[in-house]
């Protein structure tokens, strides 16, 4: 073949496919950046190391391995394919490598959003020839499945890695692990952790809920029977994300997708690493209970609605949101008056737990919602008025950018889709303003901790919602994207703490193994008072308490067994275990055990 008819062969280039395919080398580049420092936000130390010609070497050979076999083919496939696994492997690394920021993941969400909407012009990732060839939903039940299965074990393996370096604390692990090893004693959910004596922990939230879990308890016995548990939860939430899609006949590849958002939402698996509690089981039951209202089943409905509730007396705020929502948009008269039944049971509900935790001898914690009310007010009701009165106090709150990061993370990650559904629709999200944005305890709006259960399922129904109602090509668009961001987001959250823990694990594992064999020796019918990183692992004495000890002062306990890391402030022992009260009878790793003077016993001479 001579050269003329050679190149008249080849394809005639598009422009963009070209720029696409120096784009991708660009960030072929830009990775080598990344793995050649640890350093790379600050520009002096981040490019020292950096060489350019490898640089360009790396720049090179991307851009022309993609514009080679495209220019040879024509196939639009390989620049657009290449440019969007590219800027997701990148787009990946650099939130595992960043400190956590949600207006970071911003930023990368807006060139992710630009990539791949060029990608998708025209069908160059065959998008449209993927959802004609797969039809079978039985495929999309085992794509589920997998991903369940996936998820439930990368969870609840790096967890309990955390467990197991010592990483959990008394809030909000150890009350919870006393509180089951009590509940298989004697049935009752005892801590002497939370309050620093001995009381239900239903007289702090009642979660009846627990009861369904303890059954497994008595198999494993032991705390890491509880990562798995929370992590199985969580990731069951696929399913009736799922079921919902089909059921509002989305296709198969619609599903999918749905299922890989609800695989990678930040929100379901970060939170598992802080660490038990009710709220993990807030996602899945939530999800049925939609699900069961869109297939119109009245009693399915009521039995997860009664589910929800269990999980926390302030569970039934999404319960009332979901029943006004089906009052204010379903058709139909049995809609309304299902509706209206969810509201009056929810209302019931609620008025029966709080007498419960009265009963048990605590309050309902309304000190979340102080910065509402004047002295001596209390109630829901006293706060209703004083947001009404002071709006533009509320709106202070509100609009703050802690609080904006939150939202950010909650919605951001699917394309704020909620927010472009019916206006109506945006009735579920009210749950945000009342349980994260207007509270005053930091941590009702902080990612990382588990209060974005509720919301997180009631945004993944509002997006949901709000795309069944879009043209195809731009729920195409957002399903995409969505899947990008979901899994940006959670290597910037969740995959670097998996790294961490597992890293921990590894190098220290001797220390840490030697640092139970001593928790084991203390004889569990003694009095302890422990370090919170260690009160996990003493979750089988009866008469625990921690420190810091935010409830009560230091009591003259029969150990005291103290974690080295951890000094000074609320940790701090000093004036209990010196003075000659205490002796230290043994060090092993981080841990020094003391006991009361009164209850040693001097080595024989010899031994």
């Amino acid at each position: 073949m001579s050269l003329p008819s050679f190149f008249q062969k080849l394809h005639k280039p598009s422009p963009g496919a070209l720029i696409a395919c120096a784009f991708a080398g660009l960030e072929a580049g830009f990775l080598y950046t990344l793995f050649s420092t640890p350093n790379f936000l600050n520009l002096g130390k981040s490019i020292e190391n950096v060489s350019v010609g490898l640089f360009l070497l790396f720049f090179a050979l991307v851009a022309a391995g993609l514009c080679i076999p495209y220019v040879l083919t024509g196939l639009d496939l390989i620049p657009a394919a290449g440019l969007f696994g590219m800027s997701l492997f990148y787009a990946c690394v650099l939130a595992y490598r960043a400190d956590e920021s949600a207006f970071l993941m911003l930023g990368i969400a807006l060139v992710i959003a630009l990539v791949v909407r060029w990608c998708l012009a025209g069908d160059k990732l065959k998008l449209d020839r993927l959802a004609e060839k797969f039809k079978d939903y039985r495929i999309v039940w085992g794509i589920a499945a997998a991903l369940f299965v996936i998820f439930t074990v990368a969870v609840a393996y790096t967890t309990s890695r955390k467990y197991a370096t010592f990483s959990n604390f008394t809030f909000d692990f150890g009350i919870f692990a006393q509180m089951f090893e009590n509940m298989a004693k004697t049935g009752l959910p005892v801590t002497t952790l939370e309050r620093s004596v001995e009381l239900s922990h239903f007289a702090v939230h009642f979660s009846p809920i627990y009861y369904l879990a303890l059954p497994g308890y008595f198999l494993f016995r032991s705390p890491y029977y509880l990562f798995w548990v929370q992590a199985a939860v969580a990731g069951a939430s696929i399913f009736p994300v799922v079921a919902i899609c089909k059921k509002l006949g989305q296709s198969p590849l619609f599903c999918t997708c749905a299922a890989l958002v609800t695989f990678a939402y930040p929100a379901l698996s970060n939170a598992c690493f802080y660490d038990f509690h009710e709220n993990k089981f807030l996602t899945v039951c939530l999800l049925w209970m939609l699900y069961f209202i869109l297939s119109e089943k009245v009693v399915p409905t009521f039995v997860f609605a009664a589910l929800t509730l269990s999980v926390k007396e302030d569970a039934a705020l999404y319960v009332f949101a979901v029943a006004l929502w089906m009052v204010c948009t379903r058709k139909g008269m049995k809609n309304k008056t299902v509706g209206a039944g969810l509201f009056a049971f929810a209302l019931g509900y609620f008025f029966f737990a709080t007498q419960m935790i009265r009963v048990s001898g605590g309050e309902i914690m309304m000190s979340r919602l102080s910065d509402y009310l004047l002295p001596g007010e209390d109630g829901f009701g006293a706060v209703a008025k004083n947001v009404v009165l002071d709006f533009s106090k509320f709106l202070a709150t509100i609009f703050t950018s802690e609080r904006i990061a939150f939202v950010i993370w909650m919605t951001g990650c699917v394309l704020f889709a909620p927010f472009f559904g019916e206006g109506l629709n945006l009735i579920l999200l009210s749950p945000m303003l009342v349980i994260n944005l207007m509270q005053s305890w930091t941590y009702q709006y902080d990612i990382n901790y588990q209060y974005s259960y509720g919301v997180a399922a009631l945004v993944l129904v509002c997006a949901v919602l709000a795309l069944v109602r879009m043209k195809a090509e731009t729920r195409k668009f957002i399903l995409t994207v969505s899947v990008c961001l979901c899994l940006i987001f959670t290597c910037n959250l969740t995959v670097k703490k998996m790294g961490i823990y597992n890293r921990r694990y590894r190098t220290y594992r001797e220390t840490y193994t030697q640092m139970e064999e001593v928790l084991k020796r203390i004889p569990r019918d003694a009095s302890v008072t422990a370090t919170g990183s260690l009160c996990p692992h003493l979750y089988d004495v009866k008469d625990l308490h921690t420190l810091p000890d935010y409830y009560g002062d230091h009591q003259y306990t029969d150990y005291y067994i103290l974690d080295t890391r951890y000094t000074g402030g609320g940790y701090d022992a000093s004036d209990v275990v010196s003075e000659g009260h205490y002796v230290l009878i043994e060090s092993a790793g981080y841990i020094e055990v003391y006991i009361f003077i009164t209850l040693y016993t001097p080595p024989e001479e010899g031994t």
